[in-house]
């Protein structure tokens, strides 16, 4: 059995759908027939209530998604979808006070799970949730929403990529669009300047409605009967492509 592609999705900005691509990359990889962990570090739960149609019962501050840092065997929840999943819940702050110091030897652990692929969601607030998958991951995806605070939040992620690196130089990463209005000027500017700090992968992911009704009914939005078939095959395409690579 190889080993599990470990992917980071992260930025130290909320609200820019980070959970949104994360549930989307679960579901495609688990379609696929691919066995999948989905970890939820944040502690609001958005990508647990996505693949679970509700929040699970009650969790103490050293289950669910802190299990990662502290168990010898993992125990996550089974879901819908076919996805493993070790849930997010309001105790899990208490995981940024854990020691870094124990953090790069939990990879070894991680390499040694019956997966193909490990995915964290991490929360916006700089921590031990959102700087362990960065010393373990082999990607990080950074979904950044173009506006006027982008660039700072983008800029930040990327210095914590290079200090990352001098200990897991493996690491690479992904910078997406989305939320895009297409017609807007101050938008383009924006992708303009980020573009300045690093390449950004392409296709771009617009603003669209569907998209938030699927996760709204804990589907992807290439299930979802309102989705047009255009933007279905986008979101498919996209996680296809960050899951194995482009062809």
């Amino acid at each position: 059995m190889s080993a599990p592609k470990i992917l980071a999705v992260t930025n130290q900005k909320g609200g820019v759908g980070k959970t949104t691509l994360s549930f989307h990359l679960a579901t495609r990889a688990a379609e696929d027939g691919s066995r999948v962990l989905l970890v939820d570090f944040d502690a609001q739960g958005n990508a647990t209530t996505a693949l679970l149609g509700s929040m699970p019962p009650a969790l103490g501050s050293h289950e669910g998604a802190a299990e990662i840092f502290l168990a010898d065997q993992l125990h996550p929840v089974s879901t819908p979808s076919g996805v493993d999943l070790l849930p997010g819940h309001q105790h899990l702050d208490g995981v940024d006070s854990f020691p870094f110091e124990d953090t790069p030897e939990r990879l070894a652990f991680l390499l040694g799970l019956p997966y193909d692929f490990i995915l964290f969601d991490t929360p916006p607030s700089v921590g031990l949730r959102n700087l362990a998958p960065l010393l373990w991951a082999d990607t990080v995806l950074i979904p950044i929403e173009p506006n006027s605070f982008a660039s700072a939040g983008l800029a930040n992620t990327l210095d914590t990529i290079v200090d990352v690196r001098a200990s897991n130089p493996r690491l690479t990463f992904t910078i997406l669009i989305n939320r895009l209005i297409p017609n807007s000027s101050q938008q383009r500017a924006q992708m303009a300047a980020l573009s300045e700090l690093a390449p950004i992968y392409s296709p771009y992911l617009a603003n669209r409605v569907a998209v938030g009704g699927a996760l709204d009914q804990c589907l992807p939005v290439w299930k979802f009967k309102r989705a047009d078939s255009r933007l279905k095959k986008l979101w498919r395409d996209l996680c296809g492509d960050l899951l194995y690579g482009r062809n």
